[in-house]
């Protein structure tokens, strides 16, 4: 166990599987998922490391993104790197390969989802932030419209909110 007033058990402080016995550096990032982001993103490896602290090199790559687009990497041979995401819905996974003078390498992943996963038609402009109950219902208000609705943007109640006028004793 480690040598802290907390040790970790099986994982290491980032939660991954990797052991600290292992010689082989640590690709890590500062933020590894995204959602709903468009535009420039910047990816910070600056967390990765080496078992004996020497120099590792960087390489990001593009994984997985939709067809029809092409994605570039600024600075993808850098500890830091800026992806221009489009206002294209999809999956877009980009993977982080570091290597340390001994020719020892690891990898990891940075994944951004820009999937809308549904819509739900009120009746009026929403003017407000929606709020998510125990049971995670999701609640809008819409005018004097309250909506109910599921995950899984499902209907599950609508209410007709009315005027309340709360009058206090001067």
């Amino acid at each position: 166990m480690a040598d802290s007033p907390w040790p970790k058990f099986r994982k290491d402080i980032y939660n991954n599987a990797n052991s600290e016995y292992i010689l082989n550096p640590k690709a890590r990032v500062i933020k590894n998922y995204f959602s709903m982001t468009f535009g420039k993103i910047i990816l910070d490896a600056s967390p990765s490391s080496s078992y004996n602290g020497s120099s590792l090199s960087y390489l990001w790559s593009v994984v997985k993104k939709p067809n029809e687009i092409g994605l570039n990497i600024k600075g993808s041979t850098s500890v830091i790197c800026e992806i221009e995401i489009p206002k294209i819905h999809g999956e877009y996974i980009i993977s982080l390969q570091v290597t340390d003078s001994e020719g020892n390498k690891s990898l990891t992943i940075v994944s951004i989802a820009n999937e809308i996963l549904w819509k739900y038609k009120t009746g009026n402009h929403i003017s407000s932030s929606p709020a998510i109950g125990n049971d995670e219902t999701i609640y809008i208000g819409s005018a004097y419209n309250l909506y109910a609705v599921n995950p899984d943007g499902t209907k599950n109640g609508n209410f007709k909110l009315v005027r309340t006028y709360i009058l206090h004793r001067l």
